[in-house]
């Protein structure tokens, strides 16, 4: 199936906002639903992450500006007609340094991803990938894999499931000393 792609910039660290971009292709019906998670994996408790989310417009291939109506609370709905590919863009307000949360200002920020990535019901089983452009000078860790091709901070994972992309915390920091490293980990019953 195709895939999604995030990029998630920090164009000023200091209003404590990520804008994010997802690109689909090949969507089915004339409307998709885009919907913001309520819950983190590891913390169980639900959160209003849609109540963060500014300026939700979205595009055709061509650049063409989509209706967008907020469906619900933790929805938007873009009129897609015929179009092949969809572009949504948003920004997150990220101003609470809650494990649950995503945050960000000059020193550093991380990334829950139900706090700051939409999904489309019904479609979680397509790859994801993820594309970060940080502040310079800051260094990006998770636990996703490093695509093959891309850059440096050009992650995938082979669906959107609470395993794979909803689980994997991203942090950027500006940390001297760090040196980055890719670790294989592999779990044999319950064991590291």
């Amino acid at each position: 199936p195709p895939s999604f792609t995030f990029t998630v910039s920090t164009p000023d660290p200091a209003s404590h906002e990520y804008h994010v971009v997802m690109r689909c292709d090949r969507l089915p019906g004339e409307s998709v639903e885009f919907k913001m998670p309520a819950w983190t994996p590891g913390y169980y408790g639900l959160f209003d992450y849609a109540g963060n989310v500014r300026r939700f417009q979205a595009t055709d291939a061509e650049g063409r500006t989509l209706p967008v109506e907020k469906s619900s609370p933790s929805a938007w709905t873009v009129g897609n007609g015929q179009a092949r590919s969809v572009t949504v863009s948003y920004d997150v307000v990220a101003s609470n340094p809650f494990v649950a949360s995503a945050f960000l200002d000059e020193t550093r920020g991380y990334i829950t991803p139900g706090a700051l990535f939409v999904y489309v019901p019904g479609q979680l089983r397509r790859p994801v990938t993820v594309i970060v452009e940080p502040a310079p000078s800051w260094t990006v860790a998770t636990g996703l894999d490093r695509a093959a091709t891309g850059g440096r901070d050009v992650f995938v994972a082979p669906d959107f499931d609470v395993r794979e992309t909803a689980d994997a915390f991203v942090f950027q920091a500006d940390v001297p000393g760090i040196e980055l490293r890719d670790l294989d980990v592999r779990i044999e019953h319950n064991r590291l």
